[in-house]
């Protein structure tokens, strides 16, 4: 949720049901934050390559 959508963390930690500070102190460890960021890359990789194939399709008429 962190990494793919633009969430608070107050509206994180209700989803997971557990507290802010829970999920603070997770942030707090570089791994988490290492991981976050892959999966962030990640999605940005997937949406562009969703919008080059749309863009593809509309220029060939499909």
């Amino acid at each position: 949720m962190m990494a793919c959508e633009p969430m608070k963390y107050t509206e994180i930690a209700a989803k997971l049901n557990i507290t802010v500070q829970t999920l603070w102190n997770y942030r707090q460890h570089a791994k988490f934050n290492r991981k976050v960021g892959q999966i962030a890359a990640r999605a940005d990789r997937a949406s562009i390559d969703v919008q080059i194939a749309l863009r593809y399709n509309l220029l060939m008429g499909h």
